[in-house]
């Protein structure tokens, strides 16, 4: 992923719309693969500050199909 250091005049509201316009596009350019790197990355950044093991055992799902009787 290329980084880009952008500054903006906190003062200037034309600055801050562009801010999130420039935010919102660069995310909207990225692939499915490469965003969801970035959120398992920002998943295991917040695990970490914390205390979370991210590679302890998680809770099985278990489910069961039956068939319902004819009635």
């Amino acid at each position: 992923m290329k980084k880009i250091v952008r500054k903006y005049k906190l003062d200037d509201p034309n600055d801050i719309d562009r801010m999130g316009k420039n935010d919102l596009e660069g995310w909207l350019s990225l692939s499915y693969s490469t965003k969801t790197e970035v959120v398992y990355s920002l998943w295991e950044d917040y695990c970490e500050m914390h205390g979370v093991d991210v590679n302890a055992q998680r809770l099985q799902r278990v489910f069961k199909i039956t068939k319902l009787s004819q009635s």
